[in-house]
């Protein structure tokens, strides 16, 4: 179970739209906020790493949010001036529509 408490973090949810092409043919995703939530960052190391490792090698954080319908894995979460992208579907933790885990990789800028 989980305390507010260790929800202490302020991310942004991205949501992605419509992806569109520059004039050079370059394709370009586009994102809209999406909505601002408490989270738990947790950064992967050792162990835990490792075994998330064996099923995405890319993985570098676990992001906890409380349940929402509407995340998809398209979408993008930042933290101050990291971006993440969200790897997987959102995992919803013990099956109780109250919170949610999202495997993510941190992108560079």
């Amino acid at each position: 179970m989980f305390k507010a408490g260790q929800l202490r973090h302020r991310v942004t949810l991205w949501r992605a739209t419509d992806n569109t092409s520059s004039p050079t043919g370059q394709h370009k995703e586009d994102f809209s906020d999406a909505g601002t939530v408490w989270a738990e960052l947790l950064e992967l190391r050792g162990r835990e790493y490792h075994s998330a490792n064996e099923l995405n090698s890319e993985v570098s954080a676990k992001i906890r949010i409380r349940y929402r319908e509407d995340v998809k894995s398209s979408w993008r979460v930042t933290y101050k001036s990291r971006t993440f992208e969200i790897l997987s579907p959102p995992i919803n933790v013990m099956g109780f529509n109250r919170y949610q885990e999202l495997m993510v990789k941190e992108i560079n800028p």
